[in-house]
């Protein structure tokens, strides 16, 4: 897979030219909002020798929240082996449903191409797709997809969370389900996601980021794996989510880099504490 042939820029002489990768900087004074993945995959290019990374592209139901969760992946500059596109409705505008989603992996498979932001991406060379779906009141829809797929020519997958994505970034912090999380099982289907992007609100100071619960997929992964079943249709069921395949995914295709991006992290923050005592 040529990444290189993503995009290029072209000189004043007509000749093909590479844009550069700029990258940007972080620093513990002030984290700059992450870049569209879209943009930020404009400037790649692929040095003589250098490992070609692994292209995931993540259809989603939610356009902020999960959004805001795949950047934190894209920003990491120590991350060379993974690159993610994020697919959804444009922002404001609610997310796409279950069937919207699948829609779009059946045109890519048509078309031959992924099309974003006047960007195509070649259908034959990706190596991950994921459909992000919350089942919220989408259970009959999702039921409908898993039970009857469409032809697909390559493999995508599924990561249904239960009633949406706010339980895979609890699981980022909490390992056991408080009184108020289990609450939900006693409201209706239609009140519930509003209802626990409140908690995740109030569950910890500041409320939990998406952007930085990334940094606690391990944590997440292995939460989320506790709790998880799913019913006959293989939706899951209140309080699972799917969301550990991907996090696997993810966290495999990365290797040493996840954790060396951490151990760097965690001396950049004691080097600071130390400055400032």
């Amino acid at each position: 897979m040529d990444l290189s042939k993503l995009t290029y820029s072209k000189d004043v002489s007509g000749k093909e030219e590479i844009a550069p990768v700029e990258s940007p900087i972080i620093s513990p004074e002030k984290v700059e909002e992450p870049l569209p993945l879209v943009e930020q995959i404009k400037g790649y290019s692929k040095e003589e020798g250098e490992r070609t990374p692994a292209l995931f592209f993540i259809i989603s139901g939610g356009e902020e929240r999960e959004r805001n969760y795949i950047s934190a992946i894209e920003k990491k500059n120590e991350f060379q082996r993974i690159r993610m596109i994020f697919i959804s409705s444009p922002k404001g505008e609610g997310g796409l449903k279950p069937k919207a989603m699948m829609e779009k992996l059946i045109d890519a498979n048509r078309k031959g191409t992924f099309e974003i932001d006047a960007q195509s991406y070649n259908w034959e060379e990706y190596d991950k797709v994921y459909l992000v779906s919350d089942v919220d009141e989408f259970a009959e829809d999702l039921k409908e997809l898993l039970c009857t797929p469409p032809d697909i020519s390559k493999t995508y997958h599924w990561a249904i969370s239960n009633p949406c994505f706010e339980i895979w970034l609890y699981y980022s912090y909490f390992s056991e389900l408080s009184a108020e999380v289990q609450s939900l099982e006693q409201i209706t289907i239609n009140k519930r996601s509003c209802t626990l992007k409140t908690l995740n609100g109030e569950a910890k100071p500041g409320g939990i980021d998406p952007r930085k619960a990334f940094e606690e997929m391990l944590t997440a992964s292995a939460n989320s794996k506790i709790h998880y079943a799913e019913d006959e249709f293989g939706i899951p069921v209140l309080f699972a989510t799917q969301m550990h395949f991907l996090a696997d995914d993810v966290l495999s295709t990365l290797g040493t880099e996840y954790e060396e991006w951490k151990a760097k992290k965690l001396a950049l923050i004691n080097r600071f504490k130390k400055e400032i005592n």
